[in-house]
């Protein structure tokens, strides 16, 4: 186990303790073997590992690590002629839930879809939160048709969502832009081709929403 400890000087260090039984000659327990190390570096430079690697709130991938690994696989996708998709995702309504249920409220839609998603997609995708209420999801070895059926799935589960916030139910939905790769050369182009067909689908559902009111 690890746990810290705190040094005669004040300073707290990280202690790895291992321990392990050891027996007399009839079998008979004797007591406990162990080992105490001080693995305070390791420990912290984890810490500052996933402080660089995942977003704050969300606890999924941040930007600038999500970018990292999908320029990896986006390069393994040109090299190998494979296919590659990318949806731009964005909550429908957020500003409004923040701004009649509060910033609290809001972050809580944020925390919850983005362990919604991130519990659905495979272990191969990558998911990581864009800017503010946008996140995006990269598929390798993933055509359009396939892509278009997994994100129809995730609709689903979002919609299931109800959150209770100061007795307030909280329905939550998101839309998503899907993309497959062509022939980029740079990965920035398809999530800029992912956002467009994000937009074109809000855009829609502003109009729709209009038409009926």
């Amino acid at each position: 186990m690890e746990y810290r400890l705190k040094r005669s000087d004040g300073v707290y260090r990280w202690i790895n303790d291992r321990g392990v039984p050891y027996y007399l000659n009839d079998h008979e327990f004797a007591g406990y073997i162990g080992s105490c190390m001080d693995v305070t570096d390791k420990v912290e430079g984890q810490k500052m590992r996933d402080l660089a690697q995942r977003d704050g709130l969300t606890r999924i991938y941040s930007r600038q690590y999500f970018e990292q690994l999908a320029n990896i696989e986006f390069s393994k996708a040109k090299r190998f002629q494979s296919d590659l998709c990318i949806a731009m995702i964005d909550i429908d309504k957020f500003k409004c839930i923040n701004d009649t249920y509060g910033h609290h409220a809001g972050d809580l839609v944020l925390k919850t879809v983005a362990q919604t998603i991130n519990d659905s997609i495979r272990t191969f995708d990558l998911f990581g939160r864009y800017g503010g209420d946008e996140f995006v999801l990269l598929m390798p070895n993933t055509n359009y048709a396939k892509a278009a059926s997994i994100i129809s799935r995730l609709q689903d589960s979002l919609d299931t969502i109800a959150i209770t916030y100061n007795d307030a139910l909280i329905h939550v939905s998101a839309s998503f832009g899907l993309y497959q790769m062509h022939d980029e050369e740079i990965l920035e182009k398809v999530i800029i081709e992912a956002d467009k067909k994000l937009y074109e689908i809000k855009e829609n559902l502003k109009n729709n929403q209009a038409n009926r009111s």
